[in-house]
């Protein structure tokens, strides 16, 4: 039973993962917003015009443009209902472990309680036109899902080990490896925050960023927590000034958290005495890379659909990752 629990988990895993890729593609793609009703998916009667529209496309061109915009908002809901299933299987059945059953039922437990909320923020969301702070938190949400079923996944069959065992690992480290954590969360916060606003090419150049290298902008007032700006189709669009301001303050927090866990990564992978560290450092490097590559990528080519995905999905695996370097330097895992 071990051996299943452990992989239903590895599945529900995975299913997030799908689920947060697409919700990136439906975000990238503005299919959202003609999308609205639940579970019914129907163009909603003051969308924008498509640009196929703006150009003269025919009826049937358009025809086709919805019914891709139907089946990629479909594909999306049924993943999600299937993370749903497969979470609710996992919550049954961790009950039936003989060991780490405490720990192993209280992040399955969460991730019940994650998905709920996750499913009634969402219905929340279309029902008030897709506000940025709600698109956000549902993002984020769905990142603490992915990352309770992973917990639950390592918490199923794991041998805690004293942290000694893993290099020694100081509470330097460690505590590297925490400060690592909440800045990956911040900037997670702010990409969901630079998406939702539209501000993904508000810096269209790089390094610069409105023709400056260092743009000058009140970046708190800008930041725009407030919903200002004008709203089109229940979408809110902010001034030029103030989406830079949030682009250059996830290019930024980016640019430091690289720093940060590249650091990290060289000095676990080159430690002699982390030898058992090593793998995790080195995938952990690599991710680092690519989602630095893909981010930037994505503004150089003008946010091609396929770049938002991988930057999305990448940053999710570099989450795990980084949690999981993290138990292993306090040898809980």
């Amino acid at each position: 039973m071990v051996g299943v629990v452990r992989a239903l988990a590895l599945i529900a895993v995975i299913l997030t993962l799908a689920t947060i890729a697409l919700g990136a593609y439906v975000r990238s793609a503005d299919t959202e917003s003609r999308c609205a009703p639940w579970p019914a998916c129907v163009q909603q009667p003051d969308s924008p015009p498509d640009r196929s529209l703006r150009a003269g496309a025919s009826g049937r061109k358009t025809a086709e443009m919805m019914a891709r915009v139907r089946l990629d908002i479909k594909t999306h809901r049924y993943v999600a209902g299937a993370v749903g299933l497969s979470v609710l299987l996992l919550a049954s059945l961790v009950w039936t472990l003989p060991d780490n059953r405490p720990k192993a039922t209280f992040w399955a437990m969460a991730s019940v309680c994650m998905v709920v909320m996750q499913t009634a923020l969402g219905l929340w969301t279309l029902e008030h036109a897709l506000l940025p702070l709600a698109v956000t938190a549902h993002l984020l949400l769905g990142y603490s899902i992915l990352l309770a079923l992973f917990l639950t996944h390592l918490a199923v069959d794991s041998k805690p080990r004293a942290a000694s065992s893993f290099g020694g690992a100081g509470p330097g480290r460690r505590w590297a490896a925490r400060i690592a954590l909440l800045l990956l969360l911040s900037q997670l916060l702010v990409g969901g925050w630079t998406s939702t606003h539209q501000a993904g090419l508000a810096c269209s150049e790089i390094p610069a960023c409105l023709q400056q290298l260092w743009p000058e902008s009140d970046q708190i007032s800008d930041f725009a927590w407030g919903q200002q700006g004008a709203s089109q189709n229940g979408l809110v669009w902010l001034p030029e000034q103030q989406r830079a301001a949030i682009h250059w303050a996830h290019r930024i927090s980016g640019l430091l958290l690289g720093v940060a866990l590249t650091l990290i990564a060289v000095i676990m992978a080159w430690h002699r005495r982390d030898a058992d560290l090593r793998p995790a450092a080195l995938l952990l490097g690599l991710l680092v890379l690519a989602t630095t590559g893909t981010g930037i990528a994505a503004v150089m080519f003008r946010l091609p659909v396929t770049t938002v995905v991988a930057h999305t999905l990448l940053a999710g695996l570099s989450l795990l990752s980084l949690v999981y370097l993290s138990l292993r330097l306090e040898g809980r895992v």
